[in-house]
């Protein structure tokens, strides 16, 4: 069959079409419905191509866990255990069941809870004892014998966090190595997700890719991945990187895909797909339909023996502004799962629980040691009664000369509180509000803003002599 000519060029149906498309899978990253039944049937169909196209069988085990987080911590222990399972009987055949305690349960139990309480919360932490527990029972009971399932236990506890005995951490060793190979998503990835992407980019022209990646890889990119994925990614490598001290056995932590947060990538493929109709030799399509329907509920963990997955967040506040999108909320989490596991999000700033659940008062915010949590902190307080709590200098005041009957109030900030070269007005609105009173908010302002008309005429883009003309701001 003789080579396709690469498109160089979208029709303008194709050019139109891009910013709806985009916007679709936009609001397909941000769901918060759980799946149906019948969705979740729709995913694990995905699923299973994606391992068939790897070419590594089905384990035809799938474990549904609350959050990315009891799935990052749970997957990679279960893989492990499982692994120890098949590797120990040899090194503890000596051992009698009934000097070895509790059964694989309660050890892997003690083992996940101690490497993971400090990182997370008490419900997360029983999630993921459930979740291994399913995994390594449906993996191994019926492999092994009831003598040798209980006498591991111990063992698997032991093994884990240090690995004791010489016998035993050979043995540990070796199921941690064979628990990474067993991790099949860079399979997967090669498979599937790379293989898709090397047809398209071979049969687009590089003006076209561009300009599909722009308007809708780029796009869904910053709406969904980089408003919220990144942070979410971010939180959980954080709580595994404190939790997990080998750096041997880390990366394996890392092993996952991001379901619908990381949907930029098969929106730009769907787009030559659906849109473009673009004609692919082979199964290529099929390929990216599978990885499509794979990412369709949340982050989710393929091992040979299990596959662990999450459902999309129940919790998600994002706000827009000027074309970009990051997560907010000043009331609560600002993506959050049914475990309650979450983030609070200021701005798109990640931040503590309890400032946005309590509110912190200036001592506890003059300890905060990073500067963009303090400078959030200030925000959720409000600079207008910040820099009187807090006994701010003031620089200069006048009457605003676009606010009748109203003062300007500039303060500087000392760098001990903002580690930036800032001013911050204070102001009132120009528009009462309906009880008649009319809102102070404090904005921050270049320090070579002399005057308080300065800084007020700085908002507005105008000069001082200019606001100085004005009847009113507006």
């Amino acid at each position: 069959m003789a080579p396709r000519k690469k498109i160089t060029e979208l029709t303008p149906q194709q050019r139109d079409r891009m910013a709806s498309f985009a916007q679709e899978w936009i609001e397909y990253g941000w769901r918060t419905q759980p799946l149906t039944e019948e969705e979740w049937a729709v995913w694990e169909a995905g699923a299973r191509k994606c391992y068939e196209f790897a070419g590594v069988p089905w384990p035809g085990v799938v474990i549904r866990v609350s959050s990315p987080m009891v799935g990052a911590f749970a997957a990679p222990f279960a893989a492990i255990a499982i692994e120890l399972h098949r590797q120990l009987p040899k090194a503890l055949a000596t051992m009698e069941p009934s000097d070895n305690g509790s059964a694989v349960g309660s050890a892997v139990d003690s083992a996940v809870g101690s490497a993971v309480d400090s990182a997370v919360g008490s419900a997360v932490d029983s999630a993921v004892y459930s979740a291994v527990r399913s995994a390594v029972r449906s993996a191994v009971r019926s492999a092994v014998g009831s003598a040798v399932y209980s006498a591991v236990g111990s063992a698997v506890y032991s093994a884990v966090r240090s690995a004791v005995d010489s016998a035993v951490g050979s043995a540990v060793d070796s199921a941690v190595g064979s628990a990474v190979r067993s991790a099949v998503g860079s399979a997967v990835g090669s498979a599937v997700d790379s293989a898709v992407g090397s047809a398209v980019d071979s049969a687009v022209g590089s003006a076209v890719g561009s300009a599909v990646g722009s308007a809708v890889g780029s796009a869904v990119d910053s709406a969904v991945y980089s408003a919220v994925g990144s942070a979410v990614d971010s939180a959980v490598y954080s709580a595994v990187d404190s939790a997990v001290d080998s750096a041997h056995i880390k990366p394996f932590w890392h092993n996952l895909f991001g379901g619908r947060q990381w949907c930029w990538w098969p929106a730009f493929i769907a787009y030559f797909r659906d849109v473009v109709q673009l004609q692919l030799d082979d199964d290529t399509w099929e390929r990216s339909r599978a990885y499509e329907d794979a990412v369709s509920a949340g982050y989710w963990w393929p091992n040979r023996d299990f596959v662990m997955v999450c459902d999309a967040p129940t919790v998600l506040h994002i706000e827009s502004a000027a074309g970009a999108h990051r997560m907010h909320c000043e009331t609560g989490p600002a993506v959050a799962w049914s475990d309650g596991w979450g983030l609070h999000m200021w701005h798109g700033t990640q931040v503590p629980a309890d400032l946005i659940e309590k509110g912190w008062d200036v001592e506890r915010i003059m300890a905060e040691r990073n500067t963009e949590v303090r400078r959030c902190a200030i925000e959720r307080m409000g600079w207008d009664r910040f820099v009187t709590a807090a006994g701010m200098k003031l620089a200069d005041e006048a009457p605003d000369p676009g606010n009748p009957g109203q003062l300007l109030r500039l303060y500087d900030v000392p760098r001990d509180v903002l580690d930036l070269p800032v001013r911050v007005l204070v102001a009132h609105n120009a528009t009462r509000e309906r009880d008649g009173s009319r809102h102070t908010f404090g904005l921050t302002i270049p320090t070579d803003c002399r005057t308080a008309i300065a800084a007020a005429a700085w908002t507005f883009d105008l000069t001082e002599r200019e606001y100085k003309e004005l009847a009113r701001a507006t």
